[in-house]
């Protein structure tokens, strides 16, 4: 056989040899789920998307891409913002409403677009379940709303059923609501609450920015860390959609090594 002709069949067999090798690693990425920082617990599910280093050797942080679970968001209209920089609006200091009200001084952005309303949509979600807290205190909201919450998983449904913890306890800040991830096995049919402070609340799947950091997280880190986060997207010239804001924590309070916390911004949703 000539070299020419045997070209394609060494082209073949090499990648007959790649997509072998790759299948072992691509379980082993499968079975490594839940990842570690969620301590055995249940978590919603992602995929990073994009690792985005910082300049100067600061924190970096990514894009995950979270998996939708098995319910629909009933049809709903929401304020967002594009990517479109077109008449796009800058401010010099952030406000992070709901939870608390803090001022933290940032670039100006120029990226986050203007808003607009986005039709109604059946968009797969995953579900959580929620309560708003109105304080001005990061820390006493947090406990407030954990409390509730830890009511509805101890048995204050209608169901009188004991739900499994789950990772991580997220909090919106704008406005100010705390949230437990439910369990798999209850995504699709999750018991109501008995408290009229506490309801189901499904998630669309959808794009976040996250930075990880350490310690035990209070508000001034959060605040920090935010800042540090838009900075780093704005650097990169990065659109977000600063009305999709969160904390997340995803230890016990009683855990001293290793804690593992993150504030997530969610990307800017594509232009319609």
């Amino acid at each position: 056989m000539q070299p020419a002709a045997r070209a394609p069949l060494l082209a073949l067999a090499a990648l007959a040899l790649a997509l072998l090798a790759a299948a072992p690693q691509a379980q082993a990425q499968q079975a490594a789920w839940p990842p570690s920082f969620c301590s055995g617990l249940e978590c919603p599910r992602f995929q990073t998307a994009q690792q985005l280093a910082a300049a100067g050797g600061g924190s970096g942080a990514e894009l995950r891409s979270y998996e939708p679970g098995e319910s629909r968001v009933r049809g709903r209209q929401e304020l967002r913002r594009s990517g479109d920089t077109t008449g796009a609006v800058g401010w010099s200091r952030v406000h992070l409403k709901g939870v608390w009200t803090a001022t933290v001084p940032l670039p100006r952005p120029t990226n986050p677009g203007p808003c607009r309303m986005l039709p109604p949509s059946p968009a797969p979600a995953a579900v959580w379940v929620s309560t708003r807290v109105n304080d001005t205190d990061y820390e006493r909201a947090t406990g407030t709303g954990f409390q509730r919450l830890f009511a509805y998983i101890s048995g204050a449904n209608a169901e009188k059923r004991k739900i499994a913890m789950t990772a991580p306890v997220r909090v919106q800040l704008t406005p100010g609501q705390v949230s437990f991830y439910l369990p798999d096995d209850l995504q699709k049919n999750p018991p109501a609450p008995t408290s009229k402070d506490v309801f189901i609340d499904p998630a669309p799947a959808t794009q976040l920015y996250v930075l990880s950091y350490g310690g035990r997280s209070n508000q001034k880190q959060v605040i920090d860390k935010a800042t540090e986060l838009l900075k780093l997207l704005e650097e990169r010239g990065l659109s977000y959609d600063y009305s999709h804001f969160y904390s997340a924590g995803y230890d016990s309070p009683f855990r001293i090594l290793n804690r593992h916390n993150e504030v997530w911004v969610a990307a800017a949703p594509a232009k319609r």
